[in-house]
């Protein structure tokens, strides 16, 4: 699961609409509920707490300033041109 396809609203293009937390955290627990064991990629900062009691182990992954900088430039290159 990656948050970004529980915090934003589908649009055309991609990320222009932010879904309020309460949506995002229902969608999040409506699918964590499916399945026996997930991956949760991305950031949940914003309303995540209430996740946390959900999971059995949590990693922290710190990046770099400068790739973190670059990383919407180069999503934005892969998805959303030729």
């Amino acid at each position: 699961m990656d948050t970004d396809d529980y915090s934003w609203e589908a649009t055309n293009p991609p990320y222009q609409t932010k879904r309020n937390i309460s949506d995002r955290i229902a969608l999040m627990k409506n699918d964590i509920a499916r399945y026996d064991k997930v991956v949760i990629s991305g950031s949940l900062v914003d309303g995540g707490d209430e996740l946390i009691p959900l999971f059995i182990l949590a990693l922290r992954v710190e990046t770099d300033t400068a790739v973190r900088i670059d990383r919407p430039e180069s999503v934005k290159l892969n998805c959303f041109e030729p």
